[in-house]
This record gives structure tokens, C-alpha cells and sequence, in this order.
């Protein structure tokens, strides 16, 4: 026998089913939703996604994440239709288990950016910075060739501040200390560690900035 909609009373052979309810009154009933005005924020010089309290790559994984933390309801898995602008009217298909089946259920939101500037930009911009790579190695072509290393490694993780060339070689100002010492140590570099005092913060502790002198290469 032919299924017929309780709810309007359409027929199984006019629309697909969910169920004993046709696919439309059945998304009308279903809890799952996504909030109708969904705003991110990107950075204007690097184009990262601002997530909580910090930012990563502007991803279609990474905005995806971002766009589930405005979902609610019950279903099984989501997935989006984005305009190519990232701006504009989008939707949210939910995958909905019903019984023994499965329905997709289509919300539609519009979807906005707004534009900012990261931390790691916005030190950037500064001057800040936390490590000095001093290259001091045998010849001025070994340091030329190890600058450019460290400036291919530091890529999309931190950023140089200035570079100053002078008599004894090549001084890299680096935003992050922790990221400068992750490359040091993966290429397998002899250094001399010092430390000089930045400034103190608001609970009066103090800051430090790293110096890493540069011979060479292990041997």
C-alpha cells in the first residue's frame, strides 16, 4: 500500500519518505538547526580563522569545525555548501537517522566575515619579538644558505622580524622562541644559548629574550 503523509497527506509516489512523513514535513519537525546569521573572523594580512582564543589556517576542514560550533540538535553528521566568496547564503545538510534509514535535512544560514588582525601579525607589525638567530659560520655563503633554511621553516608558524646583516654575519629576529628552537634542534645545529632581559609584565615577572650564537653544523 502506498504510504500517504499524515501531516499533509502527500502520497510516497509524488515525494520520499522518512519514515511514515514525507521528506518536508519530516525536516519541519526535526530539531537539528543551525543559527541563521553565522559570522567569522579572518586576518586581513594572513588570512587565518580566529577559533576561541587563538587562530589557525583558513582550511575548508578548519571553517567547518568553526560552523558545527553554531549547530544544535540531534544527527549523526553535517556538512556545508559555501559560497566561493565565503559570503552569502549557505546551507547546513544534516544526516539524520530515522528508524532504519537515513535523511538528509537542509537549513539554510547566511554566512559573513568579518576582518581583524592576528597575534602573531599584530607582533609582527610591532617589532616584537622573542629569539635573535645570530649565524656565525665559517663562510658568508653558509650563513646566506642557513637564513634562507630558517626563513623556509618559520613559514605559516612564526615570523622574522628584521634582519640585520653585519660584519660577523646574519642576525634573525624571530617572533617565537619555542618555534626557533624546534628548527634549531631539527637541523642539527651547534649553538651557544644566551639571555638578556625584555621587560616585566603586569605581576612584575620578568621577560627574557633568547639569543642563539651559530657556528655551524654538528659534525
Amino acid at each position: 500500500m502506498e504510504k500517504t503523509c499524515p501531516r499533509c497527506g502527500a502520497k510516497e509516489s509524488k515525494k520520499s519518505f522518512v519514515g511514515y512523513f514525507c521528506q518536508d514535513c519530516y525536516s519541519q519537525s526535526s530539531d537539528v538547526n543551525i543559527e541563521p546569521k553565522v559570522r567569522f573572523v579572518s586576518c586581513s594580512r594572513c588570512n587565518k580563522v580566529q577559533a576561541g582564543r587563538g587562530w589557525t589556517e583558513l582550511s575548508r576542514k578548519n571553517l567547518e569545525d568553526k560552523l558545527k560550533q553554531f549547530t544544535s540538535g540531534r544527527f549523526d553528521s553535517v556538512r556545508f555548501v559555501l559560497p566561493e566568496s565565503l559570503e552569502g547564503e549557505a546551507l547546513a545538510i544534516f544526516n539524520v537517522k530515522s528508524g532504519k534509514s537515513m535523511a538528509d535535512i537542509s537549513r539554510a544560514f547566511i554566512l559573513s566575515r568579518d576582518w581583524g588582525i592576528c597575534t602573531t601579525c599584530s607582533r609582527a607589525s610591532s617589532g616584537y619579538f622573542e629569539s635573535i638567530i645570530q649565524l656565525r659560520c665559517a663562510s658568508p655563503d653558509d650563513n646566506i644558505r642557513l637564513a634562507k633554511k630558517f626563513t623556509e621553516a618559520f613559514e605559516g608558524k612564526t615570523f622574522i622580524a628584521k634582519v640585520e646583516e653585519n660584519k660577523d654575519g646574519i642576525d634573525l629576529y624571530v617572533g617565537s622562541n619555542a618555534v626557533t628552537l624546534a628548527a634549531i634542534e631539527r637541523f642539527g645545529l651547534t649553538f651557544v644559548k644566551t639571555y638578556s632581559l625584555h621587560s616585566a609584565d603586569k605581576e612584575g615577572k620578568r621577560i627574557y629574550r633568547t639569543t642563539y650564537c651559530i657556528r655551524g653544523l654538528r659534525r
